[in-house]
């Protein structure tokens, strides 16, 4: 699929931007409640996160790769083509982090509160967060959702330690660059 940047500005303004703010919007009214709410800025530590979760999710995407590959069975995703030049890249670069944090937002942080509260323990709670996100995935065939559900319980493993969501959604974000520079 050959890259637009009319189609990526779309995705960013009509899809991440409002989904985006009512995600916000719903973790942020629960302070009313006196309820805990994401650290709104992020902070030098927000890297760590974002590393680990940036080569944990790489390292299994290059794994089932590999595998696919060599076993010549398992079905390769849509074709994601490169930006060519930097207007495209900057908007490749929005689109892919405001991605990652409308995802993140979602199936971590607002699933894994709402769930907890309705008292699932914390393996239950990736598990679920984890498939619904991997659902989500499916358009993209068996190897995208394969691919996002390692992803998804490489992440939920890294919000469940660290609670940052800045770390998972820019490990999230820097992934979806990677996958558009090596595009095909």
């Amino acid at each position: 699929m050959d890259f637009s940047v009319i189609k990526e500005l779309n995705r960013i303004v009509v899809r991440n931007v409002p989904a985006l703010a009512l995600i916000w919007y719903m973790l942020l009214t629960r302070r009313e409640r006196g309820e805990p709410v994401p650290r709104l800025v992020p902070r030098i530590k927000d890297l760590i996160p974002a590393g680990i979760g940036f080569i944990g999710v790489s390292a299994a995407a290059f794994s089932l790769a590999a595998l696919g590959t060599f076993s010549g069975q398992l079905p390769s995703g849509p074709a994601v083509g490169s930006p060519r030049g930097i207007v495209p890249w900057i908007v490749t670069i929005l689109a892919c982090a405001s991605t990652g944090y409308m995802e993140e937002s979602y199936f971590r942080v607002y699933l894994f509160s709402r769930l907890s509260r309705a008292g699932l323990g914390t393996a239950a709670v990736a598990a679920v967060s984890t498939l619904l996100f991997s659902l989500c995935h499916l358009y993209e065939g068996p190897w995208g959702f394969l691919n996002a559900l390692l992803s998804g319980l490489i992440l939920s493993a890294v919000y469940a330690r660290t609670r940052s969501v800045h770390g998972i959604a820019w490990a999230h974000g820097a992934y979806n660059i990677l996958v558009y520079a090596l595009g095909r």
